[in-house]
């Protein structure tokens, strides 16, 4: 899942489901990065077939948490389903798009 750093942020890569069966890896993953004290992380959904909405619940705790230790944290390429669901759940609020320079 950790694909390593890029400008500055931990790159996360999401393969497959984030669902109900893969949230729990998902926020370990995270929660090890931030007891290591980072806590810049970018996830990117390229490799993601879908995202559910436990799925949009683990990104969301993970914003959260990211933002509580002084960081944050941005989606990359996300497919058009998983952007729909962020655009219809008013979450790219907590969770922007990452948008290359």
């Amino acid at each position: 899942m950790e694909r390593g750093e890029r400008d500055g942020f931990s790159v996360f890569e999401v393969d497959g489901r984030l669902n109900l069966t893969s949230t729990d890896e998902f926020r370990e993953v995270i929660a090890r990065a931030l007891g290591e004290g980072r806590s810049r992380f970018l996830i990117d959904l390229q490799q993601a077939e879908s995202v559910d909405s436990t799925g949009l619940g683990a990104l969301v705790w993970a914003a959260t948490n990211a933002r509580r230790h002084g960081g944050e944290l941005l989606i990359a390429n996300p497919n058009e389903s998983v952007l729909l669901l962020l655009e219809l759940t008013s979450t790219t609020k907590l969770l922007p798009l990452h948008r290359p320079a």
